[in-house]
């Protein structure tokens, strides 16, 4: 019997089996490269957009906590420019990161702030994968938005009180409170409701203005701490409500307002974000290696 001649191309089933797992193998290699590379950067990227757009919805929406996608859609692009990274359409924000549209502020505003984590997790991640940087995390800044919104509400309250009172130093948060409504930002409206102000934030009622006066101011460091968050540290630079506080005291020209995100000339770059919202327990020296020199303002 003459045996019969291979056919071209003919596999036998081991080979077949072996080309397969071979090519799922490359399949799963390549996925985890992406999900490693171009989506840990595209979540990156999220993050600093996310956070931009909450917080501009704060500043525009006295502390008040937005409600849905369509709430905060608007905030993606104000004027013209995008309000945090242009590397990060909408859609990818939304792809990338969840909201808690049930959150209520003033909790979040209240807690303590976390040297291992974010302070809470409003905002949270769709996919596991590792930032670029861990100062991107977006609920950190959020965090500091919030306490700076109450803390200069509270600033606001307490200077309007002095002026009404002759100098005079409140005794409680009733005294605050009557001078709510005129306690408004210089482009009109409030920075917070007093319920986040006194949800998260403490005044010494003891303290006396005259004392107050006489401390010396550094750069470094604030002229005093009578208005402070309940949990945790006050923030420096141009969101801190005791050098507002001094400043008038002193009769000092007010500095620049701090510097918003809701329609900046130009976008603002991660590094710029970092700098300004970014506190001392997640300065790692990989950070500081890459945010940028400017000086808070």
């Amino acid at each position: 019997m003459t045996p019969s001649k291979p056919r071209p191309f003919q596999f036998s089933l081991s080979v077949l089996l072996a080309f397969v797992a071979v090519c799922a193998l490359a399949l799963g290699g390549w996925r985890w490269w992406h999900d490693k590379t171009v989506g840990s950067r595209q979540d990156s990227y999220a993050a600093v957009q996310i956070a931009a757009m909450v917080n501009a919805y704060l500043e525009a929406n006295e502390g008040t906590w937005p409600g849905s996608w369509d709430d905060l859609q608007p905030f993606y692009r104000v004027n013209g420019s995008v309000t945090g990274h242009d590397r990060c359409s909408f859609e990818e924000v939304r792809d990338s990161w969840g909201i808690d549209f049930h959150a209520d502020p003033v909790e979040l505003a209240r807690a303590k702030p976390n040297p291992k984590g974010p302070p809470f997790r409003a905002i949270y991640q769709r996919h596991r994968r590792p930032l670029d940087f861990p100062e991107w995390e977006p609920n950190v800044r959020i965090h500091v938005r919030l306490r700076g919104l109450a803390g200069l509400q509270v600033a606001a309250m307490v200077i309007e009180y002095m002026k009404a009172n002759g100098g005079a130093w409140p005794g409680n948060w009733e005294d605050l409170r009557r001078h709510y409504p005129s306690a408004v930002r210089p482009q009109g409206g409030h920075w917070c409701s007093f319920e986040l102000a006194r949800g998260c934030m403490e005044v010494d009622f003891n303290a006396d203005p005259a004392e107050l006066a006489r401390a010396e101011f550094h750069w470094s460091k604030l002229p005093f701490r009578v208005v402070y968050p309940q949990q945790g540290k006050a923030y420096p630079g141009g969101w801190d409500p005791n050098r507002k506080i001094y400043e008038y005291l002193t009769s000092s020209p007010p500095d620049t307002e701090p510097q918003s995100l809701v329609a900046p000339e130009t976008p603002v770059t991660p590094c710029e974000l970092s700098e300004q919202y970014s506190y001392s327990p997640w300065h790692d020296r990989r950070s500081r290696l890459y945010r940028s020199d400017a000086a808070i303002t």
